[in-house]
């Protein structure tokens, strides 16, 4: 009499079940390991604000007695305060290009203030279109790629 198998090894249903099952479990478990991989490889976020003629204890958080800025206050409160930064010149953009970039303003061939456009002096030799060089490393944070969002008030 000739042997009759089954056309189902049981032995290999077994292995597609535990394949199957595990396929499950990763599928459900994605979208929570999506979010924790996104978490850990995402950007920080870093604001700057950076002011002009201001003094070092002018803010609350710097134990200014006469001036109130709950808000910033609250802000640094949550997050990282630097308490030495030395300007590199006198002018707001050689300073502003020289804290984003590490570099100091004159290896960057920024000499001067930039004024905005509709100015007098912005619109003499196109003032207002000049800035970083295209070349320099903003932010450098990890080699990770930086967005970079400004307000000037």
């Amino acid at each position: 009499m000739e042997n009759l198998r089954s056309p189902f090894d049981l032995d290999q249903i077994k292995i597609n079940r535990r394949l199957l099952l595990a396929l499950a479990a990763l599928g459900l478990a994605s979208p929570l390991l999506i979010y924790l991989f996104r978490r850990y490889f995402q950007s920080p976020n870093i604001i700057i604000i950076l002011t002009d003629d201001q003094g070092y204890q002018d803010l609350g958080v710097y134990g200014s007695p006469d001036i109130k800025t709950p808000h910033i206050d609250q802000i640094a409160a949550q997050g990282v305060k630097f308490t030495d930064f030395y300007a590199p010149t006198a002018a707001c953009s050689p300073s502003r290009a020289a804290l984003l970039t590490g570099c100091y303003a004159r290896r960057l061939s920024i000499n001067g203030v930039f004024f905005p456009q509709g100015t007098d002096i912005g619109d003499q030799n196109d003032n207002w279109r000049k800035g970083l060089r295209p070349e320099a490393e903003v932010l450098n944070v990890n080699k990770k790629v930086v967005k970079i969002a400004t307000i000037m008030l």
